[in-house]
């Protein structure tokens, strides 16, 4: 027979795993946002290979251009998206899947001239219209008639892409790593200083042991806890919403996918051609009931950029024509405007 504490012990002792099973899984995604973002920063170019190109792949590859777009230190990068189509063999297969790309994506060709025939019978790149740091290159089973058109053009566009950067400087992994912890990792974690220490000014909270060869953090600083990660790098955070833009003439129409009981705020940003918004789950629906023993919906603010056009490409927000569709579905109506061009 069970005492009449165990039922409170019972939910005590949920609470004590749930929380110590979030904080290891934290701990884990910070490392992980931590590594990406570092690889990201210090890289020069950004070449992800993907096969019969999905949802995730294409949030993916939006989500880091942008990140890169948010770092304003940063020089412009260049993203390669590499679609390796293993299991295709006829180019008209290949032809295929790159129409059928071009309706997914607002592509268009640019034919790269210095590599012509007979030595190369394909030389066309795909860049992003609203993106145009993306580039898009096709590669197809190595030994096919379709490896043979696609693949010695993309392998020898990407030499040459690398090869612009052969004379960098010799990268000090210790150094730039140590670099980037110093200024980021108080976005990530909350620290505890010891001593009358004002966190706000730059010091150097994480130190490099030569002899262990190891990072640790400065013996002045405790680790107080794993901060809420908004930012979405390889769809490893928490995740963006998901969205689509379809145009015509005159108009242009943005659906997006926001599940659950939320406030919106939207706000257009004509000259960079972007759609901002802040999204907020509504906590009080779950807090009206009781104790919340375990919840991992997203209570915090979430602030979501979308190109919606290409930047000094004029549209006007309709509100009248903007409505909740239901089931989650959100529909955002912009109008083009008579003058294109901004001058500035």
């Amino acid at each position: 027979m069970k005492n009449k504490g165990d039922g409170i012990n019972d939910d005590k002792n949920l609470q004590i795993i749930n929380k110590f099973v979030a904080n290891r899984h934290q701990f884990s995604k910070v490392t992980e946002q931590m590594l990406k973002e570092f690889v990201i920063s210090n890289s020069h170019i950004i070449i992800i290979v993907v096969s019969d190109i999905n949802s995730e792949d294409v949030n993916l590859i939006y989500s880091i251009q942008q990140y890169l777009d948010q770092q304003q230190n940063f020089n412009k990068k260049k993203i390669y998206v590499v679609h390796n189509l293993k299991n295709h063999h006829m180019q008209q297969y290949v032809e295929k899947y790159i129409n059928s790309l071009k309706t997914k994506l607002p592509l268009r060709q640019e034919q790269i001239i210095s590599y012509e025939k007979p030595i190369y019978q394909y030389n066309l790149v795909f860049i992003d219209n609203i993106y145009e740091d993306i580039n898009h290159l096709f590669m197809a089973h190595q030994s096919s008639e379709a490896g043979k058109i696609y693949n010695k053009f993309t392998i020898d566009y990407l030499k040459a892409v690398i090869a612009q950067y052969t004379g960098e400087s010799k990268f000090n992994f210790v150094y730039k790593f140590k670099d980037y912890l110093n200024n980021n990792i108080q976005r990530f974690l909350n620290l505890n200083s010891n001593e009358q220490i004002d966190l706000r000014q730059k010091q150097e909270l994480i130190e490099f042991c030569e002899d262990k060869k190891i990072f640790y953090l400065n013996e002045n600083y405790t680790i107080g806890k794993v901060k809420d990660l908004q930012l979405n790098i390889f769809g490893s955070m928490q995740k963006e919403y998901t969205y689509s833009i379809t145009k015509n003439d005159k108009k242009l129409y943005l659906y997006i996918d926001i599940p659950g009981s939320v406030d919106v705020e939207h706000r257009l940003n004509k000259k960079k051609g972007q759609f901002n918004l802040k999204i907020k789950q509504k906590e009080y629906l779950e807090q009206d009931k009781g104790q919340i023993l375990l919840s991992n919906r997203k209570h915090y603010e979430i602030s979501q950029k979308i190109q919606i056009c290409r930047k000094n490409k004029l549209y006007k927000f309709i509100n009248e024509e903007s409505k909740y569709l239901g089931n989650g579905v959100y529909l955002y109506v912009f109008e083009k405007e008579p003058h294109q061009d901004i001058l500035e």
